[in-house]
């Protein structure tokens, strides 16, 4: 798969930020708030890695880093990557939101080669929910991605990646979990 076609990082989750740096926001922001629709993307900002290895056996380091901006109304994050063992470089810059009209948490992410994609991100009690398609690289159509993030706990969360086959059958090509970084307070 070519470099730039792999998975989307950031839009994990959500799940899908920068080198994390303290928010600007005021300190009544820093308790979650029931009302506040984004509460729940809230609970990822700090610095998050992951070290695992696709289903077709090439390997990924990465670092999300998740900073809460305007006030808190929007999460940024950034995705660092180093693919099989080469250099980190910046895949992916993301900006969280909720649209109160459309009632939904959309995105809209820029990648490294120019690319940008926008969409939405889907909440269920088992976590969010991304489904995306991509243009294959050699002209053969398009290949659906589905992305599932949920919180284990305060410090880990789990990453799911199915693949859409040319049947159209879906396989898991990634069952990872990514780790808050031991310095990082969130």
């Amino acid at each position: 798969m070519a470099r730039d076609r792999m998975i989307p990082l950031a839009v994990l989750l959500l799940l899908f930020g920068l080198a994390w740096a303290p928010a600007s926001v005021p300190a009544a922001q820093d308790e979650p708030d029931a009302e506040d629709p984004m509460a729940v993307l809230h609970a990822y900002t700090g610095v998050w890695e992951c070290e695992a290895e696709w289903a077709w056996g090439g390997t990924i380091k990465a670092r999300n880093e998740y900073e809460r901006v305007f006030d808190g109304r929007h999460m940024r994050a950034r995705t660092y990557v180093s693919d099989n063992g080469g250099p980190e470089y910046l895949r992916y810059e993301t900006l969280y939101s909720h649209d109160a009209r459309a009632q939904a948490y959309c995105y809209t992410t820029i990648a490294y080669d120019g690319s940008v994609e926008t969409g939405t991100l889907e909440l269920r009690d088992d976590g969010f929910h991304i489904e995306t398609r991509y243009e294959n690289p050699d002209g053969g159509g398009t290949t659906g991605f589905r992305q599932y993030i949920s919180l284990v706990d305060g410090d880990t969360y789990r990453w799911r990646v199915s693949m859409q086959r040319p049947d159209g059958e879906w396989m898991v090509v990634m069952d990872d979990q990514w780790d808050r970084r031991a310095d990082d307070a969130g």
